[in-house]
């Protein structure tokens, strides 16, 4: 069921547009991440929604009800910001309880004890903001949030003030949390890990405008254009001559999705490329990049082509040196993103 419809959103800053006529849908109980470089128009859209900034033109309707012409108060919407924007001056147990004064105070005390609990917060309900980690500062905003009991939870990059060590836990626990208490959230965030790995769908963000929504399988290996492939992740970009389901490219025949006809501009991820001892298209290898369990090697194919392959094996496999002539081939189909 739709809880959130966003119709031709349209935000101009200075004659400059953020955002070009946006539509967007939010199932309810889902987790939807809004990603896109900077400037794309995803905070924005964020703000749009909350009610901190008002559209030129354009609707949003939650749960069939229009809210653009609402007060933020009134839109039944929690926002956790970027900076968390905890008060200072109140402890854990205190930033919790604020967006709480309509319940009695046993009623109160119970949600904060609740969510005290579900953030894994106990034994630091007596602290203040500068008294934690970055990590526990966002789970009191989070808690804060929750605790309002919002039909939708809105998050601006909420693991940008984290250290790289900590963001992969606090993503689990974020969706785990977000789960348990079956919040619809939509968040934004540059980073794509981040959108593919917490979320249940995914919407692109270009100059203001959606390039592709999906599941974040579908997204990654099934781009809709060049710059969602590129976007979301390391891709070799192929021109060839599509003529049903295959294609003629610098690697040979391509087997390609969707079926089409004439030029085509193909996506393949440098895991859909394999070294082979014979067949294949040659290639001159440029570089060779050791990340563990995994070698990037940079090709160059015969018209000039510039190519990336990964080996997941890489333990097993014999190091091809830079300047060394090799023969590759696809292992996946190519993707048509133009």
């Amino acid at each position: 069921m739709t809880l959130l419809s966003i119709e031709t959103l349209t935000k101009r800053f200075g004659g400059v547009v953020a955002l070009d006529r946006l539509s967007l849908t939010i199932m309810a109980g889902e987790i939807h991440a809004l990603i896109g470089p900077s400037g794309c128009g995803k905070s924005t859209a964020l703000r749009l929604i909350a009610g901190f900034e008002q559209a030129e033109s354009g609707a949003i309707t939650m749960n069939g009800r229009r809210i653009d012409g609402l007060k933020p108060e009134a839109r039944d919407i929690g926002m956790v910001f970027q900076d968390y924007a905890l008060f200072p001056h109140l402890t854990v147990a205190e930033n919790i309880a604020f967006g709480l004064h309509r319940l009695d105070r046993a009623a109160r005390e119970a949600a904060v004890r609740d969510h005290l609990a579900l953030m894994r917060l106990q034994g630091l309900e007596g602290r203040r903001p500068d008294q934690l980690s970055g990590g526990q500062q966002q789970r009191v905003a989070l808690a804060r949030s929750l605790a309002a009991r919002p039909r939708l939870l809105l998050l601006d990059e909420p693991f940008s003030n984290l250290d790289a060590s900590l963001r992969e836990t606090a993503r689990r626990e974020m969706r785990d949390v977000l789960r348990a208490s079956g919040m619809t959230a939509l968040f934004v965030t540059h980073d794509r890990e981040e959108a593919l790995s917490l979320s249940d769908r995914v919407t692109v963000l270009k100059a203001g405008r959606v390039e592709q929504t999906d599941r974040p399988e579908r997204v990654y290996q099934r781009p809709a254009s060049a710059f969602v492939a590129g976007f979301l992740g390391r891709t070799n970009l192929l021109q060839g001559m599509a003529e049903g389901g295959r294609a003629r490219t610098v690697l040979g025949p391509l087997p390609i999705e969707p079926e089409a006809h004439g030029p085509v501009t193909l996506s393949l991820r440098p895991q859909g490329l394999a070294l082979v001892a014979e067949g294949g298209a040659e290639a001159t290898v440029t570089d060779r990049i050791y990340r563990g369990q995994e070698v990037t090697y940079l090709l160059r194919a015969a018209d000039g082509t510039a190519l990336q392959l990964d080996t997941t094996d890489a333990p097993a496999t014999p190091a091809v040196a830079p300047g060394a002539r090799v023969r590759l081939e696809a292992v996946a189909p190519g993707v048509v993103v133009g």
